[in-house]
């Protein structure tokens, strides 16, 4: 008799398929009517990436200042100054990568300044023409709640929690960024949330000021990252100094409900890095943070997120 597994043949002839009973023909055909919209729906996403180049301009620094409500659902205030260098003769605009987040200025030199945005782009227009070797700063004032990039969430306490994920290109959902890979630039934090939640930002932790209700975190990232590794959260769980600071400040945040687990869970994570220190390159951050949090591949199950200082695992609870 002849057999025929539709799970292992992958192109079946026509006089085979007429021999299918009719509700395995219909299971093949939704099959490849699933899997033709996957890949046309791949097409479309690619084809709607605006694929960047350092041409006209490049980021030199980012000032990332942003203040969260009280409830930890959305960024009440926030400024990104950006500090540039102009690349190219005669230059009249900066175009940036920004979300649909709203704006409440615009400024150069002290002066606010003209501009245009579609939902993932910003133009501002310079007050005059700039030529190559110009350096400049745009300082963009916004608010609201991100669609993407930030992940406001609850955590695994069933705490509110906000987490970057960026990866590979949707900062600019919520800082005004060359949101590009090869666009690298160094990047500071000032972060104002509520006195219950711990903030973890890129670079070195400078120091924590603030009133009785609000407490305001800084960080300095002094080497050039990309911009989609320009990660901050903000959360209630614990923050575990690991044990062992031979390369670099190794520390863990994690939710309250995992913090007895989280030095054996991460107990490979200090020689992994001792190893690759001395086989690939020196580390060169001024720290690594292994955050546990709510990110949108927590939806995905995919088991981990990589940054070049601040690393996050979604939960494993999520989304359950």
């Amino acid at each position: 008799m002849h057999s025929f597994n539709p799970v292992n043949y992958v192109n079946p002839s026509k006089s085979e398929m007429r021999m299918l009973p009719n509700h395995k023909l219909r299971n093949i055909q939704r099959a490849s009517l699933v899997a033709l919209f996957v890949v046309l729906s791949a097409l479309s996403t690619f084809g709607q990436r605006r694929e960047r180049t350092v041409e006209s301009w490049r980021p030199l620094h980012y000032d990332v200042n942003l203040a969260f409500n009280e409830q930890l659902t959305e960024i009440s205030a926030a400024r990104t100054e950006i500090a540039l260098e102009v690349l190219k003769q005669n230059v009249t605009k900066i175009d940036l990568d920004f979300g649909e987040m709203a704006i409440d200025s615009i400024v150069i030199a002290g002066a606010p300044v003209q501009f245009d945005r579609t939902s993932e782009q910003l133009n501002v227009t310079l007050p005059r023409a700039a030529n190559r070797g110009d350096k400049l700063s745009v300082t963009i004032s916004y608010h609201g709640r991100p669609k993407d990039g930030l992940i406001f969430a609850k955590d695994r306490d069933g705490k509110q929690s906000a987490t970057g994920d960026n990866w590979p290109n949707r900062v600019h959902q919520w800082i005004p960024t060359f949101d590009h890979p090869s666009a690298k630039a160094t990047a500071s934090f000032t972060i104002a949330a509520p006195r219950r939640y711990q903030v973890i930002a890129n670079g070195k932790f400078i120091n924590t000021t603030g009133n009785a209700t609000t407490a305001l975190w800084r960080f300095e990232e002094s080497r050039a990252i990309p911009p989609y590794c320009m990660i901050v959260t903000v959360n209630e769980g614990a923050v575990i100094n690991s044990l062992d600071q031979t390369i670099t400040n190794l520390i863990y945040n994690v939710p309250q409900k995992d913090r007895d687990y989280a030095v054996k869970g991460f107990s490979t994570a200090a020689p992994a890095l001792a190893f690759f220190n001395q086989t690939i390159a020196p580390y060169p951050y001024e720290k690594l943070a292994l955050i546990v949090a709510e990110t949108r591949l927590a939806e995905w199950r995919i088991p981990a997120r990589s940054f070049s200082r601040v690393t996050s695992w979604p939960s494993v609870e999520a989304k359950r």
